[in-house]
Parts: C-alpha cells; sequence; structure tokens
C-alpha cells in the first residue's frame, strides 16, 4: 500500500491541467517523512505553474 501527497497544477484562469505528485511505501512514508518533501514539491509545483502562464 502507498500514500502520497499531490498537488495541482492550474492556469491563470484556475482551471487545472495536471498534477503533481509524490508518494511511497506506508512503511517508508509517513508524516515525518512526507514533511521534508512538501516544500519542494510545492516549490516545484509553483515553478511549473509559473512556466504554463
Amino acid at each position: 500500500m502507498a500514500i502520497g501527497f499531490r498537488y495541482n497544477l492550474a492556469q491563470a484562469e484556475g482551471k487545472v491541467i495536471g498534477a503533481i505528485s509524490i508518494s511511497g511505501p506506508v512503511f517508508r512514508w509517513h508524516k515525518e517523512s512526507m514533511e521534508q518533501h512538501i516544500s519542494l514539491l510545492l516549490k516545484t509545483a509553483e515553478s511549473i505553474s509559473k512556466s504554463l502562464y
């Protein structure tokens, strides 16, 4: 079983056109390990979204 974190990518109009996510198996992917990667995921998603405008 795997769990993960997902962030939608949107255009300027707010229309969702994709998503970026990170995931892993439950035995390695817990709250602490997710928290270490959330800021990188958000920065990457923001960068991709800006390039779409």
